[in-house]
């Protein structure tokens, strides 16, 4: 082999190793990239479920405190139905207390005219 000839497949060489170093290089850059865009969307995604969490948050805040509102609403309105029926049991009641109470009564003064009469 000829130093020529030598010469001629080191130099084709070397463009090659000089070829696959410029397609590394571009390669290298681009990976490069990947990783900064990747970090950047991942950040940026961090950022929107953040957000949304936080949305969620306000919104269940929101939701419970209706239900809650709701709840102490139909609580009130049930409290003063069963007012309003312990009252209207209790009339009642007190009601009959007294009519038994007259009969009872008159009962007494029944007894206590006969017996007026039984001594006279």
């Amino acid at each position: 082999m000829s130093g020529a000839t030598q010469a001629r497949r080191i130099d084709t060489l070397e463009q090659q190793v000089g070829a696959f170093e410029s397609r590394f290089d571009s390669l290298d850059r681009q990976i490069s990239d990947f990783r900064l865009d990747v970090a950047a969307e991942f950040v940026a995604m961090r950022q929107e479920v953040g957000v949304q969490i936080s949305q969620l948050r306000d919104e269940m805040h929101v939701a419970d405190s209706a239900i809650r509102d709701e709840l102490r609403a139909e609580i009130r309105a049930e409290g003063a139905t069963i007012r309003d029926e312990l009252r209207k049991e209790i009339r009642d009641g007190d009601e009959e207390t007294r009519r038994y109470m007259r009969v009872l009564h008159e009962e007494v003064i029944e007894r206590i005219a006969r017996l007026g009469e039984a001594i006279s």
